[in-house]
């Protein structure tokens, strides 16, 4: 009888205690988290016990803007951790989290550098002699309040920039996202040293250098024609009036004629070696090696004939 008991009993003590259950995390909410990314991850707002490796890394809300708080609750965090497989999950601690961001205020004046500089990056060398580019911001961006480690880059903007309006995007970039962009209007203008009348000028009048000066002007428009040497002037006449102090350009200049409607000119005739020459009016005006229509003054037939120099008009016999 006792030898039975005993071998009962030793049968018994060879199953050992019975397996204890596993221990269902828990998670301690914090009641306060500062965070530096955009997103809000299940270690900011709470300490993770006993659970698999990995959890503490999973997102749980989107963070909030800078200088603004989020409130992540037990409530989310049971609801978050059920979704994951967790139900049995222990929430203990404070009733809720509040989130903020870690934030520095930019200042407006370091995204109007970012665009100014964009844009010099992107400009060629100045099409005038001696000349450089002036910028000046339209649009003052406010100070900014952004996440710490936030940083600043152009975007979108005018690829091959000139003379005018152009305006950059400025991004805000946070973390791998583009945060804030702001966009910046710049004028981008020209100044270099220019050819100005220096007196009013009429209407086809014949320029000289005691006509024009040298002056550093900025240009808002296109360069294209504008003239800086005095020395470009000779041989040119007005097209139009033109004010004393206006900047000049081929676009108010033009070579002048050789020859002068009504003025009197020198009507050479060749032939071979032998030639004669007699007087005349020219009935158009005329560039040099333009064909025009001289009255001979002896005896006022019209010939046609090749302007070679001031005042003179050459016809050539074959």
């Amino acid at each position: 009888m006792r030898a039975g008991l005993l071998a009962l009993l030793a049968v018994l003590g060879g199953l050992g205690p019975a397996a204890a259950s596993p221990q269902p995390p828990t998670v301690v909410v914090r009641a306060e988290a500062l965070v530096t990314a955009p997103e809000v991850r299940l270690r900011d707002c709470a300490d993770v016990q006993g659970a698999a490796p990995g959890l503490g890394d999973a997102v749980v809300a989107s963070a909030p803007a800078p200088g603004q708080a989020l409130d992540v609750s037990q409530g989310q965090l049971r609801a978050f951790l059920a979704g994951s497989g967790l139900a049995f999950a222990r929430v203990v601690g404070a009733p809720s989290c509040r989130v903020t961001v870690r934030a520095e205020l930019l200042r407006g004046s370091a995204l109007e550098q970012e665009a100014v500089a964009s844009l010099r990056s992107r400009m060629g060398p100045p099409p005038l002699r001696g000349g450089q580019y002036v910028f000046e911001v339209l649009t003052h961006p406010q100070d900014l309040l952004v996440p710490v480690g936030s940083r600043v880059a152009a975007g979108a903007g005018p690829a091959s920039p000139g003379p005018g309006v152009a305006t950059v995007a400025v991004e805000v970039r946070w973390e791998k996202s583009v945060y804030r962009s702001v966009p910046v209007a710049v004028r981008v203008s020209l100044r270099a040293p220019v050819l100005v009348a220096a007196r009013a000028l009429a209407y086809h009048v014949v320029v000289g250098p005691q006509d024009v000066r040298v002056e550093s002007r900025t240009l808002e428009g296109s360069p294209a024609g504008v003239l800086q040497d005095p020395r470009e002037v000779a041989g040119l006449w007005t097209t139009q009036a033109v004010p004393s102090g206006a900047v000049l350009s081929t676009g108010v200049l033009a070579q002048a004629p050789a020859v002068r409607r009504g003025s009197p000119v020198t009507v050479t005739v060749r032939t071979g070696p032998l030639w004669v020459s007699a007087s005349g009016h020219a009935l158009e005006d005329g560039l040099r090696g333009q064909a025009v229509d001289v009255e001979v003054d002896a005896t006022h037939k019209v010939v046609r004939g090749t302007v070679v120099g001031p005042d003179e008009v050459e016809i050539t016999l074959s």
